[in-house]
């Protein structure tokens, strides 16, 4: 198989899902009656009960992300401490290599 073959049967199959889903929450929100006036009070709730759930990962999602956020902000910090010291290190180590080679063989 290709990957371009794998990501297409992955989107099929997510899609395949995602209907099963959604015929599974018109079942369960119409109690079994899928004619048209149970669809049609169903829906707005459903609508309702997936934008609140949405919600609710949002913000938990958001939680999560600032105590990692909190964790991690140490470590970063002197990860970019450190980072520019060996930055500033580097850029002697490589301006003496020059004047070496300059002095040693001439200008290259």
């Amino acid at each position: 198989r290709t990957c371009l073959g794998s990501v297409v049967m992955f989107l099929l199959g997510l899609a395949v899902a995602g209907l099963g889903l959604a015929i599974s929450l018109l079942w369960i929100y119409t109690e079994g009656k899928l004619d048209s006036k149970s669809v049609s009070a169903a829906l707005p709730v459903i609508q309702a009960d997936v934008e609140d759930y949405l919600i609710t990962i949002g913000k938990s999602s958001v939680k999560m992300y600032e105590e990692a956020e909190k964790m991690s902000k140490p470590y970063l910090e002197k990860a970019i401490k450190n980072g520019q010291a060996a930055w500033q290190e580097g850029g002697k180590q490589m301006r003496e290599g020059a004047k070496y080679i300059e002095d040693n063989h001439g200008d290259v």
